[in-house]
């Protein structure tokens, strides 16, 4: 399965910032990509407040993990070994580029 190769998300790498205990990931330009944490103390609606940093953590490694996807759906569709993976990665690049 090919997939496409030009991306329209905001260009990596994405850095991790917090103003008080409110993480959000950034581009290198400072450009706000991901709000991860509630406006004010009010943690309503989170499980804890650990699962805030976490997902800031997972987001902001977003594009090296697409990038990985990528080369290795790459080498596995030019080899033709393991399918099933070749098809998991395929689905997980078709869910972050559309």
């Amino acid at each position: 399965m090919q997939t496409k190769k030009n991306t329209t998300h905001t260009p990596g790498p994405w850095h991790i910032n917090q103003v008080r205990n409110h993480p959000f990931v950034s581009s290198v330009n400072g450009e706000r990509i991901a709000d991860c944490g509630p406006d004010d103390d009010n943690w309503l609606g989170w499980e804890s407040e650990e699962q805030a940093p976490a997902n800031a953590r997972l987001i902001a490694a977003a594009p090296c993990l697409l990038a990985a996807c990528l080369l290795a759906l790459e080498k596995l569709e030019t080899t033709g070994e393991y399918p099933g993976i070749a098809r998991e990665l395929a689905d997980a690049v078709t869910k972050a580029e559309n």
